[in-house]
Formats: C-alpha cells, structure tokens, sequence
C-alpha cells in the first residue's frame, strides 16, 4: 500500500491573504512526534494515520459520475524520499513557512457503468498555505482549528478522469479541521475533512480570482470525507527546524 506521489510547488504566495495572524501560542506549539511506523487506523475511530489519510470519495456527473472510492493511504516510504511535502519558506520571507501535500497515484479501478477495469490517475492534495507570517506573507492555517471551505487556504482538491474538484467554488458546504498542529520537524500536523469539491476548470489555478469562471458546471461534483495525520519533515528555504 506504500506507493511513491509527486511533489507540490509551494503554494504559500499564491493562495490570497485575509487571514489572521497566529497567536505567539500558536507559533511554538507542537504536538508530540508519532511513530511514522505506527498501524493504520480505522478511518471511523481514532485518527492514528502516523503518515497518510483516509478519505471516501463518490463522484457525481461527468466521466467519473458513479465512482466510490475508499483510500487508505500509507505515505511514510514517500514521505522518506522528499515526494510529497512542500513544507518551509522557499521563494517567501522567513519567518513564514507554508505546508502542502500532494499523494499521486495510478490505481486499477473498476468504471461502474462499463465493468471495464483500466488504471486511472488519481491525485489528491492538501494546501494549508501559510502556517506562520511574515511581512507580505499573511498565514492561512495559523492554528488548530475548524476551518469552513472557501477560496482561502486550507483547501482539498482532487484530480480524477482528468477534471480538478476543488473545495474553492463559492457556496460549497464543508470544512478542514486542524486537530494537531505544528511548524517543527518531527511535529504532527492531523486533522479531519469534509464536504463537497466541484469541478473546477482553470490554468492558472488562482483560486480566489478565478472562481467565477472556473466554477461553471455545479453538477459535476465529488462528495468526500476523511482524515488525515502527518510527521512533517524539516523545512526548506532555511525556515527554522
């Protein structure tokens, strides 16, 4: 189950500011490291996930309309090649640092209209934009905490029988709730997610300027839930570890 995933570019300027600032608290916090070897959890019990996330996807509309699919992801081999993370303050200003992840995958799935079986790329991403500040760099994430969907930072998007399903659209009902939060090596970063991600058709992926055209078909649309637990690497661009 442990299968490698392409890397994020980071994510931390181009998601738009409004933000508020974390608190002093907020800055150092750190939950204590967990074991990246630890057993999956049951994704409706306890959120063990050491390093990957559960999610249930049902997709509506579209080429992917009547696929339902239940992950169980264990990123940890990933993770120990750099392949998933963009977590530091590359291209930004220190003291800000940015978190993304991104799972990339070619799974053999069944298409439940035709019964044909074919491998399809299946990507998953995470964005929580800025954890921490600095000047010009608002934080998006500064906190645990319960944050509704929008076209801010922290967003879900996935991509699937080639369309992008963002959280982003306007009037999408969901939420990314931060249970465990960190900026150090070794710190967990967990949380739960869900609602609903439509299409969503841009190129130039500007999530808040861009929402009024590339959020034209609301029948196409992908219903998910889930959790997710990471062990975050040391950051790049000379963030503090």
């Amino acid at each position: 189950m442990r299968q490698v995933s392409t890397a994020l570019a980071a994510l931390g300027l181009a998601l738009c500011c409004g933000c508020a600032s974390p608190s002093a608290a907020a800055k150092v916090a750190d939950a204590a490291a967990t074991d990246a070897k630890s057993p999956q959890a049951d994704a409706k019990t306890v959120n063990n996930y050491a390093q990957g996330y559960g999610a249930h996807l049902v997709f509506h509309g579209g080429d992917a309309d009547g696929f339902d699919l239940k992950l169980d992801r264990d990123l940890y081999d990933a993770a120990q090649t750099g392949t998933i993370f963009s977590f530091g303050s590359t291209h930004m200003q220190p003291p800000a640092i940015s978190l993304a992840v991104e799972d990339d995958q070619m799974p053999l799935l069944t298409n439940p209209k035709t019964g044909k079986a074919a491998k399809t790329q299946l990507n998953v991403q995470f964005q929580f934009g800025n954890l921490v500040e600095a000047a010009g760099f608002p934080a998006m994430t500064a906190a645990a905490g319960d944050y509704p969907f929008s076209c801010k930072a922290p967003l879900v998007s996935v991509y699937f029988k080639n369309v992008r399903y963002k959280s982003t659209c306007a009037d999408l009902t969901g939420h990314v709730l931060v249970t465990d939060w960190s900026t150090l090596k070794g710190g967990r970063f967990a949380g739960t997610f869900s609602g609903r991600l439509q299409a969503f058709y841009s190129s130039s992926e500007q999530d808040c300027s861009d929402r009024a055209t590339a959020c034209t078909k609301p029948d196409i649309y992908v219903d998910i839930d889930g959790m997710f637990g990471f062990e975050l690497p040391a950051p790049d661009g000379g963030a503090n570890p």
